[in-house]
């Protein structure tokens, strides 16, 4: 996820490199932003602006599938 756009360019800038940072550090893939597409489309989304419709989930796991298809593929073989 990544910081409201309403909580300033600091607090976004400190919040928003968490992650990349964390993928790096454990050398993991990333996928930036969850509601890619979706955020902030109130045809998407639920009454409460938050929460995707299942057309709004449709559009996230069509956006994700393939890093997580690459990931997988990545550590298919790997055991703990």
């Amino acid at each position: 996820m990544v910081a409201p756009p309403n909580y300033g360019s600091d607090y976004s800038a400190r919040f928003n490199a968490i992650y990349p940072d964390l993928a790096k550090a454990f050398a993991v893939p990333l996928y930036p932003f969850f509601l890619h597409e979706v955020a902030a489309d109130a045809k998407l989304n639920q009454a409460d602006g938050m929460h995707p419709t299942a057309d709004g989930v449709d559009i996230i796991v069509k956006n994700i599938l393939p890093t997580v298809q690459a990931f997988l593929g990545a550590i298919s073989g790997q055991r703990s």
